[in-house]
């Protein structure tokens, strides 16, 4: 749920003193906002992104990246309030997706008949890491034990495997059918954006935005095009579960265990049937070079990703514009379809789909 920035943040974040400027700063430009007549909901929103984007920091050099460019605004806040938005658009929104991927359904293409085999003939058959989103599904389900990590649930195929017995799958809770979760997006959008920013000279904040998701654990140069289909990049899980993963309403938060994270949600209630009882979740693999696990980069940066959107009210906001954009028919001539149509395009230029 939405929330004011704490004000005892830079004592319990134990923040140093750079970053407890700049954390104030953020705090005068909430209360800034929140005392303005003319200011609009989004620019409260965009204030706490700043402030929040300090506190769920995954490491020290990202956090002094976030500090870095906040202090680089001078205490102007209409250049915060354009920081802000910048990461609004280009982090938060391509991050955020408003259906699961498509299921792994029950055709038998060629491709298809290559994963009814042993999982040893799998292993051997794989020569390289998938180019597509069809490949990185199969991929995933056998890295995955043909199962949802987080609920335990076996994938619909699994009946088909021969070390997968029927008593297993009833242990499990049945079968069920997945989809391949994708971790991070591609943000060549803003890569592209920032290098024409440059080139151009003007005054964009898209270059920081990328230094700081770079610092965050963001490598666009292994994760644009089709690289995004990285096995680190993915996760198999229930159809419930991704869809709350892809909104940012479900993260994990890593333990002293490698490869074991704790399960967060944005709401208690979230996924409570599917959840109840299960609060820790551990990726494991047949084979850690050619079926690599989920990065743990990329985990920190989708969990920093979540709590910022969700504590931000970006998440909430988003949510009320998109359900705005399904119900509209036709966009009203009075300008109060702007924010709707400013999500559309933006929605489109920032989240890659897979199909």
């Amino acid at each position: 749920m939405p929330s004011a920035l704490p004000p005892d943040a830079a004592e319990r974040c134990h923040l140093d003193s750079n970053a407890t400027t700049a954390y104030q700063t953020c705090i005068a430009f909430e209360q800034h906002v929140t005392t303005t007549t003319t200011a609009g909901e989004l620019e409260l929103v965009y204030a706490r992104i700043l402030g929040y984007l300090i506190i769920y920091a995954p490491s020290l050099p990202a956090r002094h990246e976030v500090v870095k460019v906040i202090q680089s605004c001078e205490r102007d806040f209409e250049a915060l309030s354009e920081l802000g938005e910048c990461f609004f658009d280009y982090f938060i929104r391509p991050f955020k997706a408003f259906k699961g991927r498509t299921p792994l359904g029950s055709s038998h293409s060629s491709r298809d008949s290559l994963y009814k085999n042993s999982e040893e003939l799998l292993l051997a058959k794989i020569r390289e890491p998938p180019k597509h989103f069809v490949d990185a599904k199969h991929q995933a389900l056998a890295r995955d034990g043909y199962r949802c990590p987080v609920t335990g649930l076996y994938d619909a195929r699994a009946k088909s495997m021969p070390h997968i017995t029927m008593e297993d799958l009833l242990s499990a809770g049945g079968a069920v059918y997945t989809g391949c979760a994708h971790i991070a997006p591609d943000l060549t959008y803003l890569l592209n954006r920032a290098v024409k920013s440059h080139e151009d000279s003007e005054k964009d904040y898209s270059a920081a935005v990328l230094a700081v998701l770079r610092q965050f654990g963001y490598d666009i140069d292994n994760l644009n095009g089709e690289k995004v289909h990285s096995l680190c990049n993915v996760i198999t899980m229930e159809a419930n579960v991704h869809d709350y993963f892809d909104r940012l309403g479900l993260w994990f938060e890593p333990t002293a265990t490698p490869n074991s994270y704790k399960i967060r949600t944005a709401d208690p209630l979230s996924l409570y049937i599917y959840l109840s009882g299960i609060d820790q979740i551990t990726f494991t693999t047949p084979d850690p070079i050619k079926l690599p696990l989920p990065s743990p980069s990329l985990l920190a940066l989708h969990a920093a990703c979540a709590q910022v959107a969700s504590l931000s009210g970006a998440n909430e906001y988003i949510d009320r514009i998109h359900e705005e954009m399904e119900e509209m028919g036709v966009l009203k001539d009075d300008g109060t379809s702007f924010d709707v149509l400013r999500h559309a395009l933006m929605t489109r230029l920032g989240i890659q789909k897979y199909d």
